[in-house]
């Protein structure tokens, strides 16, 4: 399924999708009168021009594999603290799963309790137990706070600053 994606996402460009998706939105954003709609204009040939340019896909690719490897280690050091003993290609499986099930999650803020349920399933496939799996899904949302705290704060004393110098 994934392959018949990775085909139909590689050919969309050559049979024209993204013109035909700018079309749509854009006359779907004129008869609402939605005027932020007109940046979308020219989606097809930036696309196309990214396509003529694999040079810059490439590092992009690698460096979102790594980033997958990083997860899948960061799973597999988990798993391990919790005493479950995964392979590497077990975290690489779960880490995937769970990343498909918070994704398809996306309309659920924090995918609060989408993770959570995830992990669990994809677990119970693995015959691992329920609370090991809460654990290492509340471990998973450690990082979140971890960078996501200190984040918020960056960006609420940037915008105070902000509006310090606007008048």
């Amino acid at each position: 399924m994934a392959g018949v994606f990775a085909v139909a996402l590689a050919l969309a460009p050559r049979l024209g999708l993204f013109r035909l998706i700018e079309t749509l939105v854009t006359r779907f954003g004129e008869e609402r009168a939605w005027k932020g709609l007109g940046e979308i204009a020219g989606l097809h040939e930036a696309v196309v021009s990214l396509y003529r340019q694999p040079g810059r896909l490439w590092p992009c690719g690698l460096w979102h594999l790594a980033a997958w490897m990083l997860g899948t280690t960061e799973t597999y050091v988990a798993l391990t603290v919790l005493d479950l003993h995964p392979s590497f290609a077990e975290a690489f499986v779960i880490d995937s799963l769970g990343q498909g099930i918070r994704a398809a999650g996306f309309a659920v803020p924090g995918a609060l309790g989408v993770q959570e349920g995830g992990y669990i399933l994809v677990g119970a496939l693995f015959g691992l137990p329920r609370e090991q799996m809460l654990a290492f899904s509340t471990i998973r949302r450690i990082r979140e706070l971890v960078l996501g705290v200190p984040g918020l704060f960056v960006w609420g004393r940037t915008e105070r600053k902000g509006a310090a110098v606007r008048p």
